[in-house]
């Protein structure tokens, strides 16, 4: 009863939500417009787009999804790296190698899964109503990725902002919780027994702390199924970690739910689809304007399709058609230039510019898209902590890797590249700024430019196996020195020798002379 009411007041505290989310996925995505779900809500094969004029907002929406998602996780790559989060056993060439075979591991299994389509969705998610959320399970020794539509999730956060209690509405057949309960409440009983296996019941999965109720040392996640109208418990289990992973594209203060790109564009993305529609009406008054004619000045129905005559009477004004004067072209121009303002507000010219990478040097990309990167690099990080990271490592522990140690999780996409490049460039200008002066007086002295090299190369996607160690550079070079003297001191040597031998020689030839 307890998690039940805390239930009601998580779907009663977002009843506020659901008037701007069906607003923003109406103009960004109309299939996920269905917030506000009942056991009678049916939606499929309903035509969602028949009142939008512009679907600009559903191809920015869709571009900024799938720039994030291709250049952040690209498919088939290498696009993070488990990496000690000690230095000191950053040395340990033993659990390198485990963090180097345990990434391995973990991104074959993600390739082998659903992951691409189900993290794209929640990406679309976060994009559209500024929340998204995934889960990860293994089942039959394979992940299984699957995306929650925001609608049907509602959570709390913890004293320090993170998401511990989840829960999941759904909506069940009597045939399906049949199939999935051992138990169930005698109105679904009575429904099986009438033959109605089609009748819906609402059904909530919560996830919680077991230290909310009690202090036992079981499962750190309590897992409840309960059947809402008839207040059952169908189902009682636990998880060692959160299996719902939520993500907020951002937040205001003080807000539970994320905030997203569509919401902050509402305005300009209903204005520029009022302005297609009155461009549309507009045109077609051009293309086929109203007729101006005097009462009873023709002799039957005006006809004004083409190769008609229309018949007048004599001495009438000749019917002609309404000059509106509207200058087509300039709304034209204007609807072009708020467009450009939506697909910038969705960041689509900084993955235009990420597109470009591979024939552009790195300081290039960077000055082209520095000041989009700074406002959506915030974002991706945040990201990263609240949802890549425990998505990416809940899938390692579902795997039975152990690295023995804690690791980071540091990222190789393109955009994780991009917005690692920032330091890196920042090193390179420097440099090149105070290089000439270096003659004069050892200003690079300030600088460690060891470290500098091994973060540039870091940041510029090199595998950290090949990057040697400071003490293995240390040592690398003082190999090198030593062979260096020796050499200098052979070479010393043998030039002592061929003079002590040429002043032998001279000696003999002068005793000879005289």
């Amino acid at each position: 009863m307890k998690i039940l009411e805390r239930y009601k007041k998580a779907v009663s505290d977002r009843t506020p939500w659901d008037g701007i989310f069906h607003e923003v996925a109406k103009y960004a995505w109309p299939q996920a417009k269905n917030i506000v779900k009942t056991v009678q809500t049916e939606t499929d094969g309903e035509v969602l787009t028949v009142d939008i004029a512009d679907s600009t907002a559903i191809k920015a929406a869709m571009r900024m999804t799938a720039g994030i998602f291709s250049y952040l996780m690209p498919v088939g790559v290498k696009w993070f790296d488990f990496r000690p989060s000690s230095e000191k056993e950053r040395k340990n060439r033993t659990i390198m190698q485990r963090a180097s075979e345990a990434t391995q591991s973990t991104h074959s299994a993600i390739w082998r899964s659903n992951f691409q389509r189900e993290m794209f969705t929640t990406i679309r998610s976060l994009v559209v109503f500024g929340t998204g959320c995934i889960s990860v399970e293994k089942i039959d020794n394979d992940l299984v990725y699957r995306n929650y539509h925001i609608a049907d999730i509602f959570f709390e956060e913890n004293s320090k902002g993170r998401i511990d209690v989840v829960f999941r509405r759904c909506f069940y057949t009597a045939r399906q919780i049949k199939q999935e309960f051992e138990k169930y409440s005698t109105e679904v009983e009575a429904a099986l027994k009438d033959k109605d296996f089609n009748k819906k019941f609402e059904v909530v999965h919560c996830v919680y702390p077991r230290t909310d109720y009690d202090n036992t040392k079981s499962k750190a996640f309590v897992s409840e199924w309960v059947e809402v109208q008839a207040e059952f418990k169908l189902k009682e289990g636990g998880f060692d970690s959160i299996p719902y992973l939520i993500g907020r594209f951002d937040r205001s203060p003080d807000e539970l739910l994320g905030r997203s790109p569509a919401m902050d564009l509402l305005p300009d993305i209903k204005m520029l689809n009022d302005m297609r529609y009155t461009f549309v009406e507009s045109s077609e008054k051009q293309g086929n304007p109203p007729i101006l004619i005097e009462d009873d000045g023709v002799t039957s129905q005006p006809a004004v399709g083409p190769g008609d005559v229309l018949y007048y009477r004599r001495g009438a004004a000749k019917p002609e058609p309404l000059q509106t004067g509207v200058n087509a072209q300039l709304t034209a121009e204007v609807i072009t230039l708020e467009r450009q303002g939506v697909y910038e507000g969705f960041f689509n010219d900084l993955f235009q510019a990420l597109a470009q990478y591979r024939n552009m040097t790195a300081t290039e990309v960077m000055e082209r898209v520095e000041e989009k990167m700074v406002m959506l690099a915030p974002v991706i990080s945040g990201l990263q902590k609240e949802l890549f990271d425990p998505l990416i490592t809940r899938s390692m522990k579902l795997l039975g890797l152990e690295i023995g140690t804690d690791v980071d999780i540091v990222y190789q996409g393109r955009l994780a590249l991009a917005m690692s490049n920032m330091q890196t460039n920042a090193i390179e200008a420097t440099v090149a700024k105070w290089s000439p002066y270096q003659q004069f007086y050892p200003v690079l002295d300030n600088l460690d430019l060891d470290k500098a090299f091994a973060m540039s190369a870091l940041n510029a996607g090199v595998p950290a196996e090949v990057i040697l160690t400071q003490d293995q550079v240390n040592n690398k070079r003082e190999g090198q020195q030593k062979a260096q003297e020796a050499a200098q001191a052979a070479q010393i040597a043998e030039t002592g020798s061929k003079a002590i031998k040429n002043l032998k020689d001279t000696q003999i030839g002068n005793s000879l002379g005289f």
